[in-house]
C-alpha cells in the first residue's frame, strides 16, 4: 500500500499560491501548452527535457529559484513559437487537458534509478520528472515525515500515464506520487481541478 503524505499549511510557493491560485493556473496552462507542443515534436524519451528550459545550476541557488527560471524560460520559448501553437489548437478538456498532477519530494529520494528504469526514462536517476513538466515548488509547514517539507508539482500528459505508473510502482521510498492521492495543502486547494 502506498504511503499517503499529509502536510499542514502552505508556507512558501513558486508560483505564489499563498493568497490565490491565479499564478498556479497561469503556469499550469503554459506547462500544458508547451508539453502538448513538445510531445508531438520529438521522441517520447527526450521530448520533455528541453535544454534551454533547464536552469543552470551555477546560477540557481535553491529549488524555488530553479522553478522561477524554468517557468520564465518556458514562457520565453512559448512566445517564440506562438504561431505554431495557435495553429495547433486542441479542443478544451479543462485546464489539465486530460493530464494529471504529480508530486516529487526531492529531499526524500534514494536516487536509486528504479523509477527511471521502469518508466523508460520518464523519471531521471534522482526520481525527478522532466523539467518541461514542472508547474511549481511548494513548502508546507513542518510535519513529521522523512521527505522534507518541499515538493515539486509537475503535469503529466496522458500519453505518459503508463510509464509514470510503472515508475511509481517501483519507487520504494514513495518520493513520487499522484497529487490527488495525498493530503498536501496544494492537493486540498486543487480539489476538483480538471
Amino acid at each position: 500500500m502506498r504511503e499517503v503524505r499529509m502536510a499542514g499549511r502552505l508556507v512558501r510557493s513558486v508560483p505564489d499560491c499563498t493568497s490565490d491560485l491565479a499564478g498556479f493556473q497561469r503556469v499550469l496552462a503554459e506547462t500544458v501548452r508547451w508539453c502538448a507542443f513538445k510531445v508531438t515534436q520529438k521522441s517520447l524519451e527526450t521530448c520533455l527535457r528541453t535544454p534551454y528550459i533547464l536552469p543552470n545550476p551555477l546560477v540557481v541557488s535553491n529549488r524555488f529559484d530553479a522553478m522561477k527560471r524554468v517557468a520564465s524560460n518556458r514562457q520565453h520559448l512559448l512566445m517564440s513559437v506562438k504561431g505554431a501553437l495557435d495553429s495547433d489548437a486542441k479542443p478544451d478538456h479543462g485546464i489539465l487537458q486530460g493530464g494529471r498532477l504529480l508530486i516529487f519530494f526531492p529531499d526524500g529520494t534514494l536516487s536509486d534509478g528504479a523509477a527511471e528504469a521502469s518508466s523508460h526514462g520518464y523519471f531521471d536517476g534522482e526520481n525527478g520528472p522532466p523539467w518541461d513538466t514542472w508547474v511549481g515548488v511548494f513548502s508546507d509547514e513542518t510535519m513529521p515525515r522523512n521527505t522534507g517539507n518541499d515538493y515539486l508539482i509537475s503535469w503529466v500528459p496522458p500519453i505518459f500515464f503508463d510509464m509514470v505508473e510503472a515508475g511509481l510502482r517501483d519507487n520504494p521510498e514513495s518520493c513520487i506520487q499522484w497529487l490527488d492521492q495525498t493530503d498536501l495543502s496544494m492537493a486540498q486547494r486543487l480539489k476538483g481541478l480538471r
